[in-house]
């Protein structure tokens, strides 16, 4: 997916909050089958040009784009603040 789509299909896409995380760990999510296509590129880009970083002591790897880091899982995306750091 070209630069431009993907700034495109990441504005338009509808993020929930993750209110079980709310207090630990306030993050927004999306599910795959919402926009299969994005969340396809943002797997890739993790996997691509992701950094490994850490959730408390759980190494996960992490894409920072547009003052977000994004990190997702077989059937979730999830996104938060750039900044944000846990334990």
């Amino acid at each position: 997916m070209k630069d431009k789509k993907f700034k495109e299909e990441l504005k338009k896409q509808e993020w929930t909050n993750a209110k079980t995380y709310s207090k630990t760990a306030p993050h927004e999510y999306f599910i795959k089958h919402q926009n299969p296509e994005l969340f396809k590129e943002l797997k890739k880009r993790i996997i691509e040009q992701g950094v490994d970083g850490y959730f408390y002591k759980q190494k996960n790897r992490y894409y920072y784009h547009n003052g977000y880091k994004y990190w997702g899982y077989q059937v979730v995306m999830n996104r938060d603040s750039a900044g944000a750091k846990y334990g």
